[in-house]
């Protein structure tokens, strides 16, 4: 199972680099190689702002009808040969209408691309997180219409709402009504929160009616948020190798994950940006085990708490968490 996966940050990238050249994207001279490095995250990046900048080319990629819905597609199908049972991928309407495409026709197509492929693959089951973003030069109305999105599809291929992007850019409180408004139309909540290093972040995202948090990490410095994790039955997303990689956290040894899992905290393990990081979920998972010392059954428990909090059915809830407590050993 994965919660916690962006579109964009998980592209294919031999197809990618098809529509690449294809829309002009990228010069003819670029190799296939080339195109790999440009698109994977260089460990030696200075902080998270760098790592966004790694976005360039798969956000300047989706702009087509034709684009969303084949790299959607291919995804989920990626996914489904995987042996995932279940995942939610996320993206943000409105980095897709530099062609001429709506943020409504971009939902349409990834909904499409993904419904497609469960068809097709019908081992997995998907959502799709609609993603605002933080912006301090102002896009209150885009988030808007993403909150609207996020309504209308609701059931039809959406299960949620969130908000990516640089935290701390903007003063969380600034999107409390549009938080209120998701909760008022009973649209799911995950919110980006403690990603960078404030719990005051995550603390606020819980108010906000977050039934997850999109990383969290930072949460383990206050004990108070910690319990009100626990006490609001609130689940941590977390994405190891992404938050090393962003040098939101030093290394794997001492990630808070582990911390954070012994105290209760419902945490589920995410790959973040799967194809940037060049990572699978299997990588995740070893670093659980082999740097953090958690054991196998911690890890299908970790997956059991991603269906337990997951936006889908109950019916698909159950399914899935029978699956998983036949493999504990």
């Amino acid at each position: 199972t994965e919660l916690h996966l962006h579109l964009d940050g998980a592209l294919n990238p031999q197809l990618a680099y098809q529509y690449a050249l294809k829309d002009g994207v990228i010069e003819s001279t670029m190799t296939l190689e080339g195109f790999k490095k440009a698109i994977v995250v260089d460990p030696d990046i200075d902080d998270f702002y760098a790592y966004l900048n790694c976005f360039v080319f798969p956000v300047a990629i989706l702009q087509t009808r034709e684009a969303l819905y084949e790299l959607s597609y291919d995804l989920v199908k990626r996914l489904a040969l995987a042996n995932y049972g279940y995942a939610e991928i996320r993206f943000a309407p409105l980095n897709h209408t530099k062609k001429g495409l709506t943020m409504e026709d971009s939902v349409i197509e990834v909904v499409r691309g993904c419904q497609d492929a469960m068809r097709d693959y019908p081992g997995i089951h998907v959502g799709v997180i609609l993603c605002m973003m933080i912006d301090p030069n102002g896009n209150d109305n885009l988030n808007a219409e993403t909150l609207r999105l996020s309504k209308k599809y609701l059931g039809r291929g959406v299960c949620g709402i969130d908000i990516a992007g640089g935290e701390g850019l903007v003063d969380p409180t600034h999107y409390y009504d549009m938080f209120q408004q998701a909760y008022q139309w009973n649209v799911p909540i995950t919110i980006h929160a403690g990603e960078t290093g404030d719990a005051s972040h995550v603390s606020l995202a819980i108010d906000y009616h977050a039934q997850r948090i999109g990383h969290g990490w930072a949460a383990y410095k206050d004990s108070e948020v910690i319990r009100k994790l626990i006490d609001n039955d609130v689940a941590c997303d977390m994405c190891i190798t992404s938050n090393v990689h962003c040098k939101n956290w030093p290394d794997y040894t001492t990630h808070p994950l582990k911390q954070m899992y012994l105290a209760g905290v419902k945490t589920t393990i995410n790959t973040d940006n799967s194809t940037l990081s060049d990572i699978t979920i299997e990588d995740e998972y070893d670093h659980v085990i082999n740097d953090l010392g958690l054991s196998e059954n911690d890890i299908i428990k970790m997956n059991i708490y991603s269906m337990e909090k997951a936006f889908t059915t109950n019916s698909i809830k159950n399914k899935v968490i029978d699956e998983l407590k036949a493999s504990l050993k």
